[in-house]
């Protein structure tokens, strides 16, 4: 016979975790997700409980014994994974266009615009120790300028989250998004022609490629040179998979990149500012994505396709 612990512990596994998790997910991408006048029931007919139990039934998790959504041990799981989306910020409980007391019982909910954003595709749970790490090495599988370095600092801004330590957390996804950029930095130069003398990239080449700037003085510079070598290989992109990448320069540095360093910034510097879990989470989550485009490029530049000569900027 299980003791009452064991039993609250029955689905306290990673696995159901996930799936509750994509089930709320799942949710945010409904069209009416940021409708005032729409609400998500945690309890009830086709509620998060009784989906998230299907999909975990679908999934086969769910062992013979237990018949249905009811069982207290899954419930209390499921509860788990609400509680801790509201503490993010992830969620808020009630229906916003009724009073506070009405229907409680079924438990409805807003998501907030965090919480959508958190739950976009490529969400990754900051409360599976093993899921970040596994996108991660299957990333760095693909991209060997991955490095080990830039995988266990994201790993530690996680068991960081996870403590709430959300500073700390910031900091270290600063390091590493620092750290693959800088990366990049010194990939340009492998396979760029040096731009002439009076080119109106003269300098940023100089601020570019000289390590003994800052990163920030070097990375600005960068960022219009990386924009000039994608329009100079954007001729020879179209149909390759690398093409995708250079699209997402520079729009992608100017918005989670600088999120990061601005973010990163304020954690080192700024003893007033005050940092949330869904907000680090959220910039956490989008790490992997960013760091494949800066791996992309920077393979890109160090071992360029057969149809790429020495790049003119």
């Amino acid at each position: 016979m299980r003791s009452p612990i064991s039993d609250l512990d029955r689905f306290n596994n990673l696995d159901v975790l996930n799936v509750v998790w994509a089930t709320f997910a799942d949710l945010s991408r409904h069209p009416k997700a940021m409708d005032s006048n729409h609400s998500f029931d945690l309890d009830g007919v086709d509620s998060v409980i009784d989906t998230a139990f299907k999909n975990c039934s679908e999934a086969r998790l769910i062992p013979n014994d237990v018949t249905g959504s009811k069982c207290p041990p899954f419930r209390h799981i499921v509860i788990k994974v609400y509680y801790s989306a509201l503490q993010m910020g992830l969620l808020v409980p009630g229906n916003a266009t009724q009073t506070m007391e009405w229907n409680m019982q079924n438990g409805p909910f807003h998501f907030t615009a965090d919480g959508v954003r958190y739950f976009s595709e490529g969400f990754i749970s900051v409360d599976d120790p093993g899921n970040l790490g596994i996108v991660l090495r299957e990333l760095q599988d693909r991209l060997p300028s991955v490095e080990d370095g830039q995988i266990e600092l994201l790993l530690e801004a996680q068991r960081c989250v996870k403590s709430s330590c959300n500073r700390a957390a910031m900091v270290v996804i600063g390091v590493a998004s620092e750290e693959a950029c800088t990366s990049l930095l010194e990939a340009i130069p492998t396979n760029c022609q040096k731009p002439k003398k009076g080119s109106q990239f003269e300098q940023d080449w100089k601020s570019c490629c000289n390590s003994a700037l800052s990163f920030t003085g070097r990375w600005k510079p960068a960022i219009r040179i990386l924009e000039a070598i994608k329009k100079s290989v954007r001729g020879k992109a179209k149909g390759e998979t690398w093409g995708q990448w250079w699209e997402m320069v520079p729009g992608s540095f100017f918005t989670i990149g600088e999120a990061v360093r601005i973010a990163r910034n304020a954690a080192a510097h700024d003893t007033t500012r005050k940092f949330s879990k869904a907000e680090v989470a959220l910039l956490l989550g989008a790490m992997p994505t960013q760091l494949a485009m800066i791996a992309n490029l920077t393979e890109f530049l160090t071992n360029p396709p057969p149809n790429i000569g020495k790049i003119k900027i």
